[in-house]
């Protein structure tokens, strides 16, 4: 028995000693376990860090280029983890690192960051390079697609297309189904419609969702195939929640299936499908969602403010119909924007210019009225992207041509835009020379909480302060709280801290001196509105106009709460917009 006992007893202390060295392999970055300061070169800057508990071993163990506690850094640091917020500013940067270490899939992460600009700059040298590492010394499927790439538009290297069809139908046939969406396209675009929809089901029937959405588009529109609205639909539930990841246009197509079965239900799942797909870069969901709001059927959760921002979100990202629709807007005007047929014209012929007959068909039946509306010449065209319009619009305000800076800004803010609310805000909040002479602390506090309620972070603090301290408007820290939580998406600390002061799980009282001392020198003054205004307009002092009959693609209106979506994220929400779960814990909610 004694023996036995003992045996046991053995046994019991090696689980033990397996379960704490597993809890410790398993162990969360904690300020409470200790922290202190680093670096690391995010490919452009040094970035200061601060690294909690065990963040402090991981950073170690990247410097001797172990390349597993590079990815755990640059993991916390892209999804958040512990008391490490999300940050990919550094997170490119142990990316790199762990590339250097011989992980070819950082590699390849890393590349994809740089090339999209979502670490705050765009290095198409450095990406290729990066790509081209982990390609030919890990064979990364993903760095060698991102390598291909560049090869194909001449970014960061020579441009030599044929190289680049090669890796990608090499990298297609082993399985690379990056190297299979980028082959499709290229098939597409030199209009082998046939040949990118043989990718397209092979992707889709591995379970990669781009591929159930290329489906449900060509099936819906005849595009390649026969139309099949049966099929499309089909395609487009396998694509959006189905597949391993969603995949934004195949829930675009979802919701506009679901938003018209007429159960009640599903209109309400379908305009919340069609909104977010939005968000997440879907063109088609765009113009889905203004057309959807446009009908306004009993139940729909699309707003009629929302009808002409859809079709603005969807126009910068060159979806002809979008700038098309949002032209007869203007033509008509819809209590929201008024009738201005200048504007409507020129959105018009621009979505003709991108080949959409209708658009075409409508500008010749105007006849001599259109040509009238295009002698008008716009301070900044009405079909640029957004983000290129206000940064035109605060070029010109720089350039002493105030009155034409704001007939840009009032435009968009009459469409819906978010940035445009907030730019608007602060001109009527301080007064702006040659602008607006008389602020008028009211108006600015509406505009910057219709900005807020679309989860603009930076309105959302502003007016959450002016409501918590009673600037301006009569104190309400009820509502204060509310529009605080919007304010903590943008991930900086003190958001945080001062919705939990707000709430009391700190002692507010304790802080008190500190955070008004901070918040006086940061958010109230008119210097906090300016540093907001500098990172809108970073590229005024550069600034050339860019239109033609294709102006480069931007992010839609929301763009500050668009870049801070990640895939995972939108997959959150589609769980639960498709009944999968009933909690939304995704920021899209």
């Amino acid at each position: 028995m004694r023996a036995l006992l003992c045996l046991c007893g053995l046994v019991l202390a090696t689980l033990m000693l397996l379960t704490e060295s597993a809890s410790a392999r398993e162990r969360v970055p904690l300020n409470r376990d200790g922290w202190r300061h680093g670096a690391i070169h995010n490919g452009k800057q040094n970035m200061p860090v601060i690294l909690p508990g065990v963040a402090r071993d991981w950073a170690g163990g990247c410097a001797g280029k172990k390349a597993a506690d590079c990815r755990k850094l640059a993991e916390a640091f892209t999804n958040g983890s512990g008391d490490i917020r999300t940050d990919l500013r550094i997170a490119v940067g142990y990316w790199l690192a762990g590339c250097r270490a011989g992980d070819g899939a950082a590699c390849g992460e890393a590349a994809a960051i740089i090339r999209n600009g979502s670490a705050g700059y765009v290095d198409f040298d450095l990406a290729f390079r990066t790509a081209q590492s982990g390609c030919e010394s890990a064979r990364d499927a993903e760095a060698c697609a991102l390598m291909g790439l560049g090869l194909y538009r001449g970014q960061g290297t020579a441009r030599d297309p044929a190289r680049a069809l090669a890796m990608w139908q090499a990298g297609c046939a082993s399985g690379g189904m990056e190297a299979c969406r980028l082959q499709a396209s290229a098939l597409r675009e030199a209009g082998d419609l046939a040949g990118a929809l043989v990718l397209a089901r092979k992707a889709c029937d591995g379970g990669a969702a781009w591929g159930c959405g290329q489906l449900a588009s060509a099936y819906r529109l005849g595009d390649g195939v026969t139309a099949d609205e049966a099929a499309a639909a089909r395609f487009a539930e396998r694509g959006c929640g189905s597949a391993s990841t969603s995949d934004a246009d195949a829930c675009a197509h979802h919701g506009y299936y679901l938003a018209r079965t007429g159960d009640a239900a599903n209109l309400e799942r379908g305009s919340r499908l069609l909104t977010r797909s939005c968000l997440a870069g879907s063109a088609t969901g765009c113009f889905e969602a203004g057309e959807l709001g446009r009908r306004n059927p009993a139940g729909s959760k699309i707003a009629r403010w929302e009808v002409a921002l859809s079709y603005r979100d969807g126009c910068d990202k060159s979806h002809a119909p979008s700038c098309r629709e949002l032209g007869a807007l203007y033509l008509q005007g819809n209590g929201q924007v008024g009738r201005w047929p200048d504007r409507a014209i020129a959105l018009i012929d621009h979505a003709c210019a991108l080949g959409d007959e209708p658009a075409c068909g409508r500008a010749r039946a105007l006849g001599p009225a259109a040509d009238a509306a295009r002698r008008r010449v716009h301070p900044v065209h009405p079909a640029y992207p957004a983000s290129e319009q206000i940064a035109a619009a605060l070029a010109l305000v720089k350039a002493g041509r105030g009155q034409d800076g704001l007939e840009v800004i009032a435009r968009l803010m009459e469409e819906g835009h978010a940035d445009a609310s907030w730019v608007l805000a602060g001109w009527l909040a301080y007064g702006e020379p040659g602008v607006i002479d008389t602020p008028n602390r009211a108006q600015a506090i509406a505009l910057a909480e219709n900005a807020a309620a679309q989860g603009h972070t930076a309105a959302a603090r502003w007016v959450g302060m002016a409501y918590w301290e009673g600037d301006g408007v009569p104190v309400n820290r009820e509502k204060a709280k509310r529009i605080m939580q919007v304010a903590m998406k943008s991930g900086d600390p003190l958001d945080e801290a001062l919705y939990r002061s707000m709430v009391g799980t700190i002692e507010r009282d304790r802080q008190k001196a500190e955070y008004d001392r901070r918040l006086a020198a940061s958010y109230r003054p008119r210097s906090f509105w300016g540093e907001v205004m500098a990172g809108l307009a970073a590229s005024v002092s550069s600034y050339q106009p860019s239109y033609s009959s294709r102006p480069s693609s931007s992010g839609g209106g929301w763009a500050n709460y668009v870049a801070g979506a990640s895939q995972r994220d939108f997959d959150s929400f589609v769980r639960y917009a498709t009944g999968a779960t009933t909690v939304c814990r995704s920021s899209y909610c």
